[in-house]
């Protein structure tokens, strides 16, 4: 459940449209629902007092007494090793993208290649945050798809990509092609 105090829905409802319509996945589609602000039913609401209230009632129902809530600075909280250490780990690609399932980015559009627009199609497999096969077709450029397997096995990731990409190949239908996916494909 989503608590909305006191948001903008308009900004809320546009971007939690599906722009992935080129992800095919085995994921639970989201039902939409109608939504809402609290601030509609109780103008004085503020952030501290439904905190407090939603704390206070969780306290009671699962302690069973009235307790005083702590908050502790970002500081303290990062001094205590294994507070820091969860915290490390849950910042990491591997930890936010490396256990997906099984998906596919399917997507087309035109590349420039001998100064025309070639017409390009594309499905990437990718499973675990890791690409795991690759599939083109571009009629004009016939040895992309070759080309493009160099791909499987890098992570799906925007960063990695940058870095490691242009060192797999230097030939122009490679450079032009890695340009393209990254102006194309959302990468994480």
């Amino acid at each position: 459940m989503t608590l909305l105090r006191d948001s903008n829905l308009e900004f809320i409802t546009d971007i939690l449209k599906n722009r992935k319509d080129n992800i095919v996945s085995k994921a639970t589609c989201s039902k939409r629902t109608k939504i809402t602000n609290l601030k509609k039913f109780i103008p004085e609401i503020t952030h501290t007092s439904l905190v407090d209230t939603i704390s206070n009632q969780y306290i009671k129902e699962n302690l069973g007494f009235d307790a005083s809530i702590q908050e502790y600075s970002d500081q303290l909280m990062l001094s205590i090793p294994k507070v820091k250490d969860n915290y490390e780990k849950f910042q990491t690609w591997d930890w936010l993208y490396g256990k997906t399932p099984q998906f596919e980015v399917v997507t087309s559009g035109f590349i420039k290649h001998d100064n025309q627009q070639a017409e390009l199609s594309l499905n990437i497999t990718i499973k675990h945050g890791t690409i795991m096969g690759i599939d083109i077709v571009c009629n004009q450029i016939p040895t992309i798809n070759i080309i493009a397997q160099k791909l499987i096995g890098f992570k799906y990731s925007k960063s990695e990509f940058e870095t490691l990409v242009y060192t797999v190949d230097n030939s122009p239908e490679w450079n032009i092609f890695c340009d393209w996916l990254l102006e194309n494909v959302n990468l994480v």
